[in-house]
């Protein structure tokens, strides 16, 4: 039976709570197809699309511009959200 990839991939965002800068590092044993991920602020606003995104590497968004508040983390595959995380901007 083949995994689907939110069983397979591993989704990392720090430091929480964060200032500047988020660290977001997506690890996996298998490829996954079409990676990428969105920032969105509470209200649901698109603030960050990284298209073609790649399996241990670690994306260092700058958050500085960020009002203070909490922010959702969407991870894709083929376009579709496979798993989610928050991070707080102090």
């Amino acid at each position: 039976m083949k995994k689907i990839p939110a069983e397979i991939l591993g989704v990392t965002v720090y430091p929480n709570p964060t200032n500047n800068v988020v660290y977001i590092l997506m690890k996996a044993d298998e490829e996954i197809n079409d990676l990428a991920f969105n920032v969105y602020d509470i209200n649901g606003k698109l603030l960050l699309h990284q298209q073609h995104a790649t399996i241990d590497v670690t994306y260092l968004p700058n958050t500085s511009t960020y009002a203070k508040g909490l922010y959702l983390v969407d991870v894709l595959s083929d376009g579709k959200t496979i798993a989610t995380r928050k991070f707080v901007k102090e």
